[in-house]
């Protein structure tokens, strides 16, 4: 038996058998919890980016629903379109990390470096629309700090013309791949028995037939505005999921592109944030969908109209501490694109 010890996590095998794999579970008490409930709602959700650093947009969309609905605001339609176009820009982020991670587990240094040279210019465009911004902190109560005006919507358009191009070489490179193909498949099956008593939806439950997306089954935003299809596949191994992300970019390309043409021109009625009202006591819920599945916000209101207790939930950090055991008497060789291919990481359950 061989023992190997790396952050956050403890492996065993024999042989070239992997035995069993330990995670570190993650802290119970979480500063950033505590750190929030001392601050008004709007630097609430200016914080709040700090709880997927990868998927901000979703982590501020969902707190400033469920404050919305307790302050009763009507978000203008416009607002609703800004809001969109920004998470489906920031979900290209997490999309293209995914996909350079699962690559770079083969040891696929070039390949990596392409698809991270593509994540860079995701970045970038996102700093420019969000006020150059490293955590974009883009959302306030009742609408965007920064609304888009008609020279960012063309910079966005350009920006995704060209970027489609050099996403169509990269995706070219891996489609079809025998040797990548041949690695991802079968590997780490994932039932959807097991998707559905964990909740665990996004790139892993989509490609286990589980495709629930609450763009679609708890629409916000401009989303019941749009026209756009469900990823879904149903083998649940590694394969399906990375091909479950590639396809999950050419939607949001698409989104995107739907947004910039139909987005409602600027007026008195639709660039206006509304003023929001008291709070309203009581326990708020609201969620929106990132590109490894929905951010779900809590929050709890006194009796005195003032926010007591926030919380965000994500499905990596449900499954983080149970998924030990789908790693039992694996390959050695294989435990890396397997570990990748669920798109979860230790931060998931430590923040």
């Amino acid at each position: 038996m061989i023992d190997i010890q790396t952050y956050g996590t403890s492996l065993t095998f024999d042989g070239d058998i992997l035995k069993s794999a330990t995670f570190k579970k993650g802290n119970e008490e979480r500063p950033l919890w505590k750190r929030i409930e001392r601050l008004t709602p709007n630097e609430m959700i200016i914080w709040v980016d700090r709880f997927d650093s990868l998927c901000p947009i979703a982590c501020e969309w969902a707190l400033a629903q469920a404050i919305e609905d307790a302050s009763e605001i009507i978000i203008p339609k416009r607002t609703q379109y800004v809001r969109t176009i920004l998470s489906e820009i920031n979900r290209l982020v997490w999309l293209t990390t995914y996909l350079g991670r699962v690559i770079g587990s083969f040891g696929q240094r070039t390949m990596l470096q392409q698809i991270f040279v593509l994540r860079e210019q995701v970045f970038t465009i996102q700093e420019e629309l969000t006020g150059a911004r490293i955590l974009p902190q883009a959302l306030i109560v009742g609408g965007v700090r920064r609304d888009l005006p008609l020279g960012n919507i063309q910079k966005i358009q350009v920006f995704t013309k060209e970027w489609s191009e050099l996403w169509k070489v990269w995706k070219n490179l891996v489609t079809g791949d025998e040797l990548l193909e041949s690695r991802l498949n079968g590997l780490i099956k994932i039932d959807t028995v097991t998707i559905e008593k964990l909740g665990w939806w996004g790139i892993v439950g989509k490609a286990s037939g589980v495709n629930y997306d609450s763009r679609r089954h708890r629409p916000h935003g401009a989303y019941p505005y749009l026209d756009f299809n469900l990823v879904s596949k149903s083998e649940g191994d590694a394969k399906s999921r990375f091909e479950v992300a590639l396809e999950e970019v050419e939607v949001a390309l698409k989104l995107i592109d739907q947004i910039v043409k139909d987005i409602p021109e600027q007026s008195e009625n639709q660039g206006t944030v509304p003023v929001p009202r008291a709070l309203r006591p009581g326990f708020y819920s609201s969620s929106a969908e990132s590109a490894k599945g929905p951010i779900i916000s809590c929050l709890e209101v006194s009796d005195k109209n003032i926010i007591t207790t926030v919380r965000l939930f994500s499905a990596g950090q449900r499954v983080w501490p149970v998924i030990d055991h789908l790693f039992k008497d694996m390959r050695g060789e294989d435990f890396e694109p397997a570990f990748a291919s669920l798109g979860i990481t230790p931060e998931d359950s430590e923040i």
